[in-house]
């Protein structure tokens, strides 16, 4: 039998009692996040039967010792399960010392205002990681580097690649994401570069559809509807070209121009070794890698360290990375490409229906203070989905929903969620049984979905 196939036996033994979540303050974003995370099978497992080493279940027989967080998490987590041996609780809770201990970690959750429950997802979940990690390295001489239950379970391996439309230098990023934001349509760029630009068209423009022609995988999948979520994943993947007065600089562009200039004497020495690691690094590996060979920051690091080449370059007082940005400012079209390397076990999606003006802003800034709008497109989400095309063997089941309803400054957010067999709908302290369709039918709505890896037989 396999791991995974005894994670879910073990979930078995507890029995789900949906309990709803008494709103004590304008609290649905929170009440909602915090039904969608404790209805994942994987969570549950992960904090009641995590073992390490010879220590069985330490989060759950030591609880009384994690911070308080994480132990508050584990009220609400336990009181939402039960077996033949506990006491069936009431018939909703209120999660009054739980949601005190999450806005004594983020501040801007006091008080009584409209929040995000997006925002409310993720930094619930690395609050609760970072406790997690603490509690293991104090309690368990758990290794700082190793990945955290909660890691392991909603982490996943992203490369971004950023491709200047001038020099077409490519800067590669490698990042661990936890959620995935999903744009609900094109944006209008990239609606204009769908077809060759027009004679009229500025150079830009030229300049990114050509590049954006070379590129693999352009053509748009035709059985999918561009309102479904499987076509929403595969727009994730698609370019994205930014126009110049987007603010990219090129660092590539901006070392060949200041080289080139006299007013840059005092950093001539600098500036001759980062543009031949930058080529050295283009030429190894195709593109300059982020925080590695070919990365400014990297490189100054690597020189201020070499003290015979400061001496030798009468350079012990310059090349500071303040000085030096001073000279990067090339800005450049360029084209944004992500790709998924990997996928979790629990796939946490975030369709992106909050516009506050500015695309793809910080996941973590107030859409209401800077007012903006809501887009209610309807998408369809699956309660299945295959994305063993991506990764071999990975194929995923609805678990949970956070529903928005109303408008981006006076809404409401609730939840759908499966417990054991059956579905149930929450709204803050009331629950009641549903059936699958109404819960794959809020698709004007949807928010937030959470998808968990299907257990093997």
């Amino acid at each position: 039998m396999s791991d995974r196939r005894k994670a879910f036996d073990e979930y078995d033994k507890y029995t789900p009692v949906p309990k709803g979540l008494g709103n004590i303050g304008n609290t649905c974003f929170f009440n909602s996040a915090t039904q969608c995370l404790v209805h994942l099978k994987y969570l549950f497992k992960a904090l009641t039967e995590w073992k390490y080493g010879t220590m069985k279940s330490p989060l759950l027989t030591l609880r009384s010792e994690l911070p308080v967080l994480n132990r508050t998490f584990m009220w609400i987590l336990l009181r939402s399960y039960t077996n033949p041996e506990e006491e069936t609780y009431g018939r909703y809770l209120t999660p009054r010392q739980f949601h005190n201990a999450f806005v004594h970690e983020y501040s801007a959750f006091r008080g009584y205002g409209q929040h995000d429950s997006h925002e409310c997802s993720v930094l619930l979940l690395e609050a609760l990681d970072l406790g997690i990690k603490k509690f293991l390295m104090d309690k368990c001489s758990y290794p700082k580097t190793k990945p955290s239950p909660i890691e392991e379970i909603f982490n996943f391996p992203v490369e971004q690649t950023v491709t200047c439309a001038q020099c077409e230098c490519q800067f590669l990023s490698k990042s661990s994401w936890m959620d995935l934001t999903l744009e609900l349509k094109r944006t209008k760029i990239q609606q204009q570069l769908m077809g060759k630009p027009s004679s009229m068209a500025s150079d830009d423009d030229h300049l990114l559809y050509s590049i954006m022609e070379s590129m693999p995988g352009r053509e748009e999948p035709k059985k999918l509807s561009p309102h479904s979520l499987e076509y929403l994943l595969w727009l994730f993947t698609e370019p994205d070209p930014v126009p110049r007065d987007a603010g990219y600089v090129c660092e590539r562009c901006s070392l060949r121009k200041a080289k080139m200039s006299n007013k840059n004497a005092a950093f001539q020495p600098w500036l001759d070794v980062l543009h031949a690691k930058q080529e050295e690094a283009i030429e190894k590996h195709g593109c300059v890698i982020r925080d590695g060979e070919g990365d400014i920051d990297y490189e100054l690091d690597k020189l201020r360290k070499d003290q015979s080449w400061l001496r030798s370059n009468n350079s012990l007082l310059v090349g500071n990375r303040r000085e030096l940005s001073a000279i990067m400012t090339e800005k450049r079209p360029v084209i944004r490409r992500c790709e998924l390397k990997g996928l979790p076990k629990v796939l946490m999606i975030h369709l992106n229906r909050f516009n506050s003006g500015e695309r793809r802003r910080s996941m973590f800034s107030s859409f209401f203070s800077f007012g903006g709008s809501k887009d209610d497109t309807s998408i369809q989400y699956p309660e299945y989905l295959d994305l063993s095309h991506l990764i071999p063997g990975y194929k995923y089941r609805l678990s949970s929903i956070s529903i928005h309803s109303g408008s981006l400054g006076f809404g409401h957010y609730t939840a759908f969620a499966r417990c054991g067999k059956e579905w149930y709908y929450f709204n803050d302290s009331m629950t009641e049984p549903t059936s699958p369709v109404h819960a794959l039918t809020a698709t004007s709505g949807a928010y937030m979905l959470y998808y968990e890896l299907e257990e093997e037989e």
